[in-house]
C-alpha cells in the first residue's frame, strides 16, 4: 500500500459526518402489504463516516418512534461537520414542532 493511500484511509477513518434528518412517512405501503409505522415528525442526528451519496444504504433509526429510514433517498436531510451544529439544528426544529 502506498503512503498516500494509507494517509487517505486514515483521514477517512477519522472524518465524521453528522446528518440531521426528519422522521416522516415516505411510502403508503411496504412490500408484502405491510403497513408502515406512523412517523413522529421529529428531527434526529446520525453520525457516520459516510457522506450522503457515498454509501447506498445509509440508514437512520429514530430514537423517538423506532422507525428506520434510508437517508440517501429521504427528502429532509442536512449534513454538518460537527455534532454540536447538527444537534442544535435538530433541537431548534423539534421545539418548533412542539409549539
Amino acid at each position: 500500500m502506498l503512503v498516500k493511500e494509507m494517509i487517505a484511509t486514515e483521514d477517512k477513518q477519522k472524518k465524521r459526518f453528522f446528518h440531521s434528518w426528519k422522521c416522516e412517512k415516505k411510502m403508503e405501503c411496504l412490500p408484502w402489504g405491510k403497513k408502515p409505522k406512523e412517523a413522529c415528525g421529529k428531527w434526529s442526528v446520525k453520525a457516520s463516516k459516510w457522506n450522503l451519496g457515498e454509501h447506498p444504504h445509509l440508514k437512520g433509526n429514530c430514537p423517538f418512534c423506532g422507525r428506520t429510514i434510508r437517508l440517501n433517498t429521504h427528502g429532509k436531510v442536512y449534513t454538518y461537520e460537527s455534532r454540536e451544529a447538527a444537534e442544535t439544528m435538530a433541537n431548534a426544529l423539534n421545539s418548533e414542532v412542539g409549539q
